[in-house]
């Protein structure tokens, strides 16, 4: 039996939609990102958020979060950076009582700009039958951002944010844009000193986020709240929320991702977009 799939989109712009009826970049339209048709199992994890903490520069403090669907059994392994080797983790364990994972590493090897250095999380069921299947694998940094005052901190040192806006073109390609001419992007813009990028006005393929993650460049996210939006209406701020809610929770892991910006160049003196 054949089954068909079918996905409308519209650019439509509209007064409460956002961005609103006004914006100055052009909107392609249409699908231009890879899109995946993705099984889910009955018994299965969700929402896996990972948080790092520096007591100190030489200890790190890892918290993994999740939830189960359903009923499910699972052991976890900790790879270090540049181990080709999942099978000889730093640390490992199997599901405890709780919905969190709470793992010490010392001497850690720090995420930075400098120093882009990559630690691996990988889940696997216990008893499935199955030693290849894997419930969950990401990579991730240990790292701590901070603010004291007017200043910014990586890892107990401050750090000064020097960068560029960014829009998702590059010719001949459009939006399309090929992963090697995204790397090449920011090797372009470390090459000029810079240690940051900003993903204007909108979110970005997460290709973008993993070659941040790579080479090691600080991303500044936003939504495309601009300018004049309606701002009175519930019904944009019910969609502004509900971006904003998937932004965080898509990028959440990665290491690079240090803010998300929740509108820009926004009339923030009007009592409506103030309280927006």
């Amino acid at each position: 039996q054949s089954n068909f799939l079918t996905v409308r989109v519209d650019n439509i712009r509209r007064k409460d939609g956002i961005p609103g009826l006004f914006f100055d970049w052009f909107n392609w339209g249409g699908i231009y990102r890879d899109v995946n048709l993705i099984i889910l199992k009955k018994n299965r994890l969700k929402k896996v958020r990972i948080k790092t903490l520096l007591p100190s520069r030489k200890k790190s403090l890892i918290r993994i979060s999740y939830r189960i669907k359903g009923s499910l059994n699972f052991k976890w392994s900790i790879i270090e950076p540049d181990k080709k080797d999942d099978n000889m983790p730093i640390v490992s364990g199997t599901k405890p009582n709780q919905d969190n994972i709470a793992v010490t590493i010392n001497n850690p090897k720090l995420w930075s700009p400098d120093s882009p250095k990559l630690y691996k999380l990988i889940i696997k069921p216990i008893d499935s039958g199955n030693e290849r299947e894997i419930l969950f694998q990401t990579k991730f940094g240990i790292r701590q951002i901070e603010t004291k005052g007017i200043y910014l901190y990586l890892n107990k040192q401050r750090i000064k944010i020097k960068g560029a806006s960014l829009h998702e073109e590059y010719m001949p390609y459009g939006r399309t844009i090929p992963y090697e001419k995204r790397e090449e992007d920011i090797k372009n813009m470390k090459s000029l000193g810079f240690n940051a990028l900003r993903t204007a006005h909108y979110s970005h393929d997460e290709k973008l986020i993993d070659a941040a993650d790579k080479l090691g460049i600080l991303i500044l996210e936003e939504i495309p709240l601009w300018g004049f939006c309606d701002f009175g209406n519930p019904k944009t701020f019910k969609l502004a929320a509900k971006m904003l809610k998937r932004l965080i929770e898509r990028d959440y892991n990665h290491p690079s991702v240090i803010w998300w910006s929740v509108g820009n160049e926004v009339p923030i003196q009007q009592p409506n977009c103030s309280r927006f």
